[in-house]
């Protein structure tokens, strides 16, 4: 009986070695790719939730790639790295979808990613990347076109309407995101006594 219990303590050295030996090395490497400024300790820490993430903005570097079946976008920002894959058009389609069915409310880039199931920052760069302009931007091109249809179907819509049913919360919001873009304002554009 005595022989058998030394005989399994044994047989787990050679186990809590090679643990010992693998936590070591695992260790040495982050150190190494840490002091190499490759990997960022503190990032490990703040992806494990140990730390919490600072607020502050970091630089992000953004470098156009080949991999052979079209362009790719590889995002480094924080020791993180994207590949963002511009061929993904399911993605594209998700978001064409997205702003279709929801313009007329009050959306942000937020609720886009949380629709698609990305991070805030990959959905920010993802959609620069596969819709040509930022998501502002492209949210009032967006509801800009919409408002002039919707004129062009019912001249006798008053702006303040017009304004609420696009997604604006104010008209005069609307009256100067429509300034901005048409260089005049909704009134003129459509030949309305304002």
């Amino acid at each position: 009986m005595a022989g058998r219990s030394a005989k399994k303590k044994n047989s787990t050295a050679p186990l809590k070695k090679a643990v010992t030996l693998i936590a070591v090395f695992v260790v040495l490497l982050f150190t190494v790719l840490d002091l190499t400024g490759l990997v960022s300790f503190d990032s490990l820490l703040i992806k494990a939730g140990i730390e919490d993430k600072p607020a502050e903005h970091a630089q992000t570097e953004v470098h156009f790639i080949d991999v052979g079946q079209g362009d790719s976008t590889l995002v480094i920002s924080q020791g993180e790295a994207m590949l963002i894959d511009s061929g993904d058009k399911d993605d594209s389609n998700k978001i064409e979808k997205y702003l279709e069915d929801n313009y007329h409310i009050d959306i942000s880039l937020d609720n886009l990613a949380d629709y698609l199931g990305h991070s805030f920052k990959y959905t920010s760069i993802l959609f620069k990347k596969v819709m040509g302009d930022n998501f502002k931007n492209y949210l009032n091109i967006y509801r800009i076109e919409k408002a002039k249809e919707i004129m062009a179907e019912n001249k006798d819509i008053k702006i303040k309407d017009l304004a609420e049913r696009i997604g604006y919360n104010s008209s005069n919001t609307f009256i100067r995101i429509f300034r901005k873009y048409e260089g005049v304002s909704p009134g003129k554009y459509f030949g309305l006594n304002e």
